[in-house]
């Protein structure tokens, strides 16, 4: 999205020729149907992740996973969207913080399984989703007793988003709940999530 100084409007940012634009992700869920968020026109989410090699394990999952639910997964390895593979989730969590020191404030990773975890944040509070492959609406870490709403979420092809905090979690709380699925697969039990399929 692009603000036009002289009309005071908030313009769609042309998407490029040859790409299709991705539909139902979480961040056109929270743009276009959302919960009061202050942007107009659909979202972007980055195409630069890498496709996934193997399949996934099949999953029934159709709710949030509740704290007394055993949900079993192999984690796998997992890939930066610029293909950088990470030696552990110890790296994987230093390169995220590295990243969000310089600037970068959209990061993608994907399993070998399949799976993606994308950390969108403002450096006050981040957007953490969870998408079981490609075509998932995914799931999205939430506040559910944060108040207000946070600007400054500036993704990969320089549009700025706005989201309510509740659809947010403060950063440590991102980087742990990253760190959790990073090594088992899955959230924490203790993690409260909102199912956006």
């Amino acid at each position: 999205m692009r603000h036009d100084e002289t009309t005071g409007k908030v313009q769609a940012l042309a998407h490029p020729p040859g790409r299709v634009r991705p539909t139902g992700s979480l961040p056109d869920r929270l743009i276009d149907t959302s919960h009061q968020v202050i942007v107009n026109g659909p979202s972007y989410r980055s195409d630069k992740r890498p496709t996934a090699p193997a399949a996934k394990p099949s999953t029934s999952q159709a709710g949030p996973l509740a704290a007394c639910e055993k949900v079993i997964r192999v984690a796998g390895s997992w890939t930066f969207s610029d293909g950088t593979v990470p030696a552990s989730p110890a790296v994987a969590l230093a390169v995220l913080r590295e990243r969000i020191a310089a600037g970068h404030l959209e990061t993608w990773l994907t399993s070998s399984h399949g799976r993606s975890v994308a950390v969108i944040t403002n450096t006050e509070r981040a957007m953490v989703m969870l998408l079981d492959d490609e075509a998932d609406p995914g799931e999205h870490a939430v506040t559910p007793e944060a108040a207000g709403r946070s600007k400054g979420f500036v993704l990969a092809d320089g549009q700025h988003d706005e989201y309510l905090d509740e659809d947010t979690v403060p950063p440590a709380e991102a980087l742990r709940i990253v760190d959790h699925i990073l090594r088992a697969g899955a959230p924490r039990g203790d993690t409260t999530w909102s199912v956006d399929r």
